[in-house]
């Protein structure tokens, strides 16, 4: 089988591999709803010379209490 492409027809940028791993974690970031929508507004801000529409960090989760705050009623406590 031929190759498509030869080395000497494909030339990537240096900075390439950096633009492309910034825009892949401000996507896993923002988390948007629409991703191609997302992307056109990112690389035209790039474009631009913008800020991306990104977010600074992930949403924090907090985890719900496991503790209980009161005891069931089906423990029959007595405290002497």
């Amino acid at each position: 089988m031929e190759h498509i492409f030869l080395d000497d027809q494909i030339t990537i940028p240096e900075d390439f591999p950096f633009i492309l791993k910034d825009y892949a974690k401000a996507a896993i970031k923002t988390d948007p709803p629409d991703l191609v929508e997302w992307s056109i507004s990112y690389f035209t801000a790039l474009q631009n010379e913008e800020v991306p529409p990104a977010r600074d960090r992930l949403p924090i989760k907090r985890p719900q209490n496991i503790y209980l705050t009161t005891l069931p009623e089906s423990l029959d406590v007595k405290i002497a």
